[in-house]
């Protein structure tokens, strides 16, 4: 695969497998990502409940929270990516993070973004680096191959 959209993020075209669903996939693929970006194996995947911290780097102290939307028509739900940082601020006391980072597939619109600021001003939001590590990230992905259209067109 050559390059990676916004829309290679969805399933069917993210393969999910060994994960049991495409949230669990999504985090690892995050922590991938970020360990990559950073050249680090400090970010680390934290197992449920995990008081709205999928990810921290606990050298850097940043919390990151992953949320994914499984297809190009869903929606980002805000109440959910609320009710993590509401969390996360609470396990902040245990768990000390400076930065809180949500790393989402779909973009945010700014009211969404402004509700997660009412709550937490100092919020930061990821994009995913996937082009910069295309032929490391390639196995996530299926690949599509454009259909011969003289040839669908003889069986017709």
């Amino acid at each position: 695969m050559r390059e990676f959209g916004e829309l290679h993020l969805y399933p069917p075209l993210f393969v999910v497998g060994p994960q049991t669903s495409f949230a669990d996939a999504w985090e690892v693929f995050c922590c991938d990502v970020l360990n990559r970006h950073y050249k680090s194996n400090n970010i680390r995947r934290r197992k449920a409940p995990e008081g709205g911290i999928d990810l921290y780097c606990a050298s850097e102290k940043v919390a990151y929270q992953c949320k994914s939307v499984e297809e190009s028509t869903g929606k980002f739900s805000v109440s959910k990516a609320v009710k993590s940082l509401k969390a996360a601020l609470k396990t902040a006391k245990k768990l000390r993070w400076d930065r809180y980072v949500i790393c989402s597939n779909v973009d945010l619109t700014g009211p969404q973004e402004q509700q997660l600021r009412d709550v937490f001003p100092e919020i930061s939001f990821w994009i995913p680096r996937c082009r910069e590590q295309s032929r490391h990230l390639g196995g996530r992905f299926r690949r599509l191959e454009p259909m011969d259209r003289g040839r669908e067109d003889r069986r017709l």
